[in-house]
């Protein structure tokens, strides 16, 4: 059996549970069921990667019934260390709280390789976005700016940099050397366009970094997905695989790159896609005393042509290519970038 399907096997994660749990929860007293979701699954014959839902329902020593949502994100290829450290560090400093919520980091497993976190409850704002409840988005928005707000404003030193792999867009997981030469092998049409977008994008973030000391503590995935709507006070995030040293602008371009993007699958009016992408900046800026800048706008500006040209990049390598897809974005950007 490969070694990721134990953690999907009920007799296993049961008896891993029983003996892991009490440590963080003393009070518990029995497990009395454990239901298992598969949210990722990728298993091959001696390698996996996969992020499992443990939905526990435990006994504790007074009788009442407590259920908890526990995650396990495991990978024998995949760095998930860091991944608890990130998670770790922004518990200890008491990130979460009664307005700004995040995963409560349980232990790192070095015989798996994975990290155990209690998950936060709710739906992601791409939830209410799919269902046109535009009322809810623009109650989401501004507390999910504050969140990022309260993240970048925590000073960061160099121990702080959990995935340096992340910090810039050229070595960010795959790496821009492999998404250039697998376009150049699948889609040699688009090679030269691609190469050039992304060289400029690069320099603009080299230039970046040559001309400031300065880096903050990003979540390095910011997206719709990755927000939690808990409460209507209370807001969290996900996925911390990214979480590193960088520019504060590129989770605000990424964030509002993919917010434009999944809305206009769902919501046709321009007009209501704009306001709520200008909310959510205007909110940041509000909750961080920033003041907007021609040059804090290219920021920004750089790493929202970023996210779009990885998703071209999916569009034009994934299993079943979608070129057509691809071609607007990637139009879009070479005027954006004078690059015609």
């Amino acid at each position: 059996m490969n070694k990721g399907q134990q953690l999907l096997d009920q007799d296993f994660i049961t008896k891993y549970l029983t003996e892991k749990l009490p440590a963080f929860y003393p009070k518990l007293k029995e497990i009395n069921e454990i239901t298992i979701k598969t949210c990722k699954k990728d298993i091959w014959k001696e390698k996996y990667r996969l992020v499992a839902k443990y939905t526990t329902t435990f006994t504790d020593d007074s009788g009442q019934k407590i259920t908890l949502p526990i995650y396990c994100s495991a990978s024998d290829c995949e760095d998930r260390k860091s991944v608890f450290d990130a998670l770790n560090f922004l518990w200890q400093s008491s990130f979460s709280g009664d307005k700004y919520m995040m995963p409560r980091p349980l232990f790192y497993d070095e015989d798996f390789n994975a990290v155990l976190y209690r998950g936060l409850r709710g739906h992601h704002l791409y939830h209410f976005i799919g269902k046109k409840n535009i009322n809810k988005v623009k109650e989401i928005l501004p507390l999910a700016a504050q969140w990022f707000a309260k993240l970048h404003q925590i000073p960061a030193t160099e121990q702080q940099n959990f995935n340096a792999q992340s910090s810039s867009i050229a070595t960010v997981i795959p790496g821009s050397a492999h998404w250039l030469r697998s376009v150049q092998k699948k889609q040699p049409q688009y090679y030269e366009q691609i190469k050039n977008i992304f060289q400029t994008l690069y320099q603009r973030e080299q230039d970046f970094f040559a001309n400031s000391d300065k880096q903050w503590l990003i979540h390095g995935d910011a997206h719709p997905e990755n927000i939690i709507n808990i409460s209507d006070t209370q807001v969290g995030a996900i996925d911390f695989g990214d979480m590193c040293l960088g520019d504060f602008a590129r989770d605000l371009g990424a964030f509002m790159q993919q917010l434009h993007y999944m809305s206009i699958r769902h919501i046709n009016n321009h007009d209501v896609i704009m306001e709520i992408k200008q909310l959510f900046l205007t909110e940041y800026l509000k909750a961080t005393n920033i003041e907007m800048t021609d040059d804090l706008q290219q920021r920004i500006d750089t790493y929202y042509y970023w996210t779009m040209l990885r998703t071209s990049f999916v569009f034009l390598i994934q299993a079943q290519p979608a070129p057509d897809r691809a071609k607007p974005l990637v139009d879009e950007l070479l005027d954006k970038l004078g690059l015609r």
